[in-house]
């Protein structure tokens, strides 16, 4: 496997304001991850972190008040100039939506074969490589010549995912891709995603809530909090030792046997508010006005992110005393990353 990194993204900064004469508000605020050949990366967070807008940010859609982005080695922050044509022959994306996806009035095969058009490709190119895009992500080659409507949710899914394949793109950035489908369908579509992977190299950069989708599917991490990372990791190491208090209680949020004790167990953590809240400054750590263990500098001095000995990087002033007095959790029920998902 490859060492060099396809997707690298450094301190990226995104602010938005309202009105001239109010303070800017970052949904992003010095984020950086990276990513080889081969391999996922995850991005977790509650609605209002700023997941999308590192996504839009990726894709070229969204622009950025600081930091570098690269693509397969191309600066895509640097250069203005950079096509959009350029940019998608080595990037696509799948969103929550199949259905706001897929033009309706297209055919499948003009829906795939569009971005192979704007590249100048052969007509009769467009075809056969149409026809092996469904066949690689298990549809009938026949799908081609149908409109979206008589497709279900979890196959139009799968024909968004063929369409990212169109260009042989090294990453596809996968925003809620599977969030929208029914559990039995995600679990074929997250299988679909894993093989593409060890077929082809694919790196993905993976947009979920769902810590339960994360730990099956990400090799690495990386957790958003109002525009700030909490914390990043191997997944592994994430879901089964948290070094944040934020991360523990994404963890504790996933459906369990037991509901009260769920409830109960991150009440003890998680104080009433949002990812949107404003209680804490801006010099201060973003989820101090809703965590449990919070002391006075918490909520005056930003924490720095640093490397922790267990390999994590973790932004908490209160690393890893908090952990002594967080009540106590069963171990993280979890799969081997990279296996099957039932």
């Amino acid at each position: 496997m490859s060492t060099e990194t396809v997707l690298d993204v450094r301190n990226i900064k995104v602010g938005f304001r309202r009105k001239r004469r109010e303070p800017i508000f970052w949904a992003l605020d010095g984020v950086s991850l990276s990513i080889r050949p081969g391999r996922t990366a995850g991005l977790v967070g509650e609605s209002g972190s700023g997941k999308s807008t590192l996504a839009r940010a990726v894709m070229g859609l969204q622009a950025v008040d600081g930091g570098t982005i690269e693509v397969a080695g191309v600066s895509i922050t640097a250069s203005r100039h950079l096509s959009h044509k350029r940019l998608a022959r080595d990037l696509q994306a799948v969103f929550q939506d199949p259905t706001g996806s897929l033009n309706p009035s297209y055919t499948i095969g003009r829906s795939l074969g569009e971005p192979l058009v704007a590249q100048g490709v052969a007509r009769r190119q467009i075809r056969a490589r149409v026809e092996e895009a469904l066949v690689r992500v298990g549809m009938d080659p026949s799908a081609a010549d149908r409109l979206p409507r008589h497709f279900s949710g979890g196959q139009r899914q799968r024909i968004c995912i063929a369409r990212a394949l169109m260009t042989q793109a090294q990453v596809v950035v996968c925003d809620e891709a599977v969030s929208a489908l029914d559990l039995s369908v995600q679990a074929q579509v997250l299988n679909l995603l894993m093989d593409l992977q060890d077929e082809s190299g694919l790196a993905y950069l993976f947009i979920s809530h769902d810590m339960n989708v994360v730990r099956h599917l990400c090799h690495d991490v990386t957790v958003l909090y109002r525009g700030q990372v909490m914390e990043s990791g191997p997944t592994s190491q994430v879901v089964a030792d948290p070094s944040h208090p934020y991360t523990r209680a994404l963890l504790d949020a996933a459906p369990v046997a037991d509901p009260e004790r769920q409830a109960a167990r991150r009440a003890a953590q998680v104080r009433t508010g949002t990812a949107t809240a404003t209680g804490a400054t801006e010099e201060g750590c973003p989820f101090a006005s809703r965590c449990a263990f919070v002391q006075d500098r918490c909520r005056t001095t930003r924490p720095p992110l640093v490397q922790a000995s267990n390999g994590v990087s973790v932004a908490c002033h209160r690393f890893p005393e908090w952990k002594s007095e967080a009540p106590p959790t069963s171990p993280a029920e979890t799969a081997p990353q990279g296996s099957s998902v039932a």
